[in-house]
This record gives C-alpha cells, sequence and structure tokens, in this order.
C-alpha cells in the first residue's frame, strides 16, 4: 500500500488527540479547551500535572477502564480533568463517562484523610454522534436537586461537545475554532484555520510539527481510521445532511448514497456512518439495505478496530 503523506494528522484519532495534547509545548491549547468548554479561570503559568490514565481496580475481577487524557490542575480549586474523544458511537457512553467520574472521585482520598480534601472532578468529551435530543452542541450534566430546581454542584460536571451537531449545523451556532480544530480532516481544513488569527495558525504550525515527527510510527493506524472517516464524511452528509429538506429530496438522497456506495465498494463505509450518526438499528437496516446479521457484524468490526 502506498502511503498517503498526511501533512497534519487529525486530531480525532486517539494517539494523535492524547499525543498532542499532552506535550508539553502544547499545554496553551489545552489550556484554551478548558477555559472556552468548561469556563475554569486557568491562568497561562498555572501548572498542568497529567496522572495515570489507568483507574485502580478493587479486586482482580474488576473492570479497568482507560481514560484518554487525566490531569490535575495546581491551583487553588485543584480540579481533577478527564479529556475524552469519541469517534464512534458505543452507544453507551454517558454511562461510561459517569463510572469514570466515579473512578476520578473515589481515588483521591487514603486512609486518613478527610472528605473536605476532595478535587472537584470533570469531564469534557468530545463527540461525534449526538448524545441529547436537542438544539445544543455543548451539553452539562451536573448534581441537581429535583424538588428545588437547585443545581448542587456545578463544579463537578460532565461536558460533551457533540461536534457532529456543530459540524452540521454551523449556520445556527457562533464559530468555535476549537471544534473546527478537532473537526478537521483534509489538508484544506487546516489552511483554512490558519487564516483565523494568530493562535490558530500557532495550533496549526504546531499540529504540523507534531504529525511529522510522529507519522511513521502512527500512520498505519491513522490511515485505516482516515479512510474510513472520509467514507463516513460522505455517508453522514447523505444520510442526514439533509433533514430539513424535503421528504422527496431526503429519499432521492438516500437513493444516490446507496448508488455511490456500491460504485465505490464502500457499503461498509456507509453503515459506519449512520452507526457513528446514532441511527436506530432499524433504520440502518432499512437506508442501508442489510440484515440484522450484517449489522451486527459491522459493529463487531468496529469495536475490533477502536
Amino acid at each position: 500500500m502506498t502511503k498517503r503523506k498526511f501533512k497534519y494528522a487529525p486530531l480525532r484519532y486517539d494517539k494523535v488527540f492524547k499525543g498532542f495534547f499532552t506535550d508539553k509545548r502544547n499545554e496553551r491549547f489545552l489550556k484554551a479547551l478548558i477555559r472556552h468548554y468548561l469556563l475554569i479561570d486557568i491562568a497561562d503559568d498555572d501548572e498542568i500535572r497529567f496522572v495515570n490514565t489507568e483507574f485502580k481496580p478493587l479486586s482482580i475481577e474488576d473492570k479497568m477502564p482507560r481514560a484518554d487524557i487525566l490531569f490535575k490542575l495546581k491551583k487553588a480549586s485543584g480540579e481533577i480533568i478527564n479529556l475524552e474523544m469519541q469517534v464512534q458511537n458505543k452507544y453507551n457512553l454517558i454511562d461510561r463517562i459517569s463510572y469514570y467520574n466515579s473512578k476520578m472521585f473515589v481515588e483521591q482520598l487514603e486512609e486518613g484523610q478527610d472528605y473536605k480534601d476532595l478535587c472537584n472532578t470533570v469531564n469534557l468529551v468530545f463527540v461525534f454522534h449526538d448524545v441529547f435530543d436537542n438544539d445544543r452542541y455543548i451539553n452539562n450534566i451536573v448534581d441537581y436537586h429535583v424538588e428545588s430546581s437547585t443545581v448542587l454542584r456545578k463544579d463537578r460536571k460532565k461536558c460533551f461537545v457533540e461536534l457532529g451537531k456543530y459540524s452540521r449545523n454551523k449556520e445556527k451556532y457562533k464559530k468555535d475554532i476549537l471544534a473546527d480544530l478537532l473537526l478537521a480532516l483534509e489538508e484544506d481544513d487546516f489552511e483554512k484555520l490558519k487564516k483565523e488569527g494568530d493562535f490558530m495558525a500557532s495550533a496549526v504550525k504546531e499540529l504540523y510539527g507534531f504529525t511529522q515527527k510522529q507519522i511513521d510510527s502512527y500512520w498505519d493506524d491513522m490511515f485505516k481510521k482516515y479512510e474510513m472517516d472520509m467514507s463516513n464524511e460522505r455517508a453522514v452528509e447523505r444520510e442526514l445532511g439533509r433533514e430539513e429538506g424535503k421528504k422527496e429530496g431526503r429519499k432521492e438522497g438516500r437513493k444516490e448514497g446507496r448508488k455511490e456506495g456500491r460504485k465505490e465498494g464502500r457499503k461498509e463505509g456507509i453503515v459506519q456512518g449512520l452507526i457513528i450518526a446514532g441511527l436506530k438499528d432499524s433504520e440502518i437496516i432499512q437506508k442501508a439495505g442489510i440484515t440484522k446479521d450484517e449489522l451486527a457484524k459491522y459493529k463487531e468490526a468496529m469495536l475490533t478496530e477502536a
């Protein structure tokens, strides 16, 4: 296979996301995510301390989850923050992040420590499928007292940034250049971002240097995901981009999507795109023209590749 030359490695890919944002030289970009999405006041000289991303099992039978990026802010509030990038829809994201959050919370105290020593735990999750059925692409889950309609601890939250929803409805939202950076896939996407001011030009420049340094170790995994994502991008556009169009237009789009899929031999890409978009199994089966067993095989393959 001839290697495709990547000038910029997309940040949606696990190894790139983790490698770029844990690099000390890119700390200012990590802090920009914290300020923008979590609304945490963090200074340029505030220290970030990365910690082990493997949570401790209580017994040998316990599940051993692993976070993407886990770090602690060495400031007065001392938040412990988990950053996650989720491209594929595994249908259990809220439960999984809640489980991670509980592990982040209970692993803080040693014998003899007081509960007042507990730090706030915050999760920032970037996700490509729709998690919430609303028109907001940034959604926060906090501790809430139902009877009094009171938020108990707004500083202990799970923040979900639905990048797919933002991408499909950019005309509805205020421009979000950080979301655009995380969504960027093709070289042209990054070149356009360089024109969005000095900060973004600097981010793209650093990503270029990071890509050229790491490309050999990342290439095989990244190229496979890139090919799948390009197919998904086309599938999602065909299947979901016409939601506000006429019914006949959507029907014609699905017909054209199936025709293109057969021509390119990428039926699997269409199915994966619909899965990532969060459609119900019955809708995927109907739109892609596959059986229930075939859909199960596609899902199993996606889990294996993740």
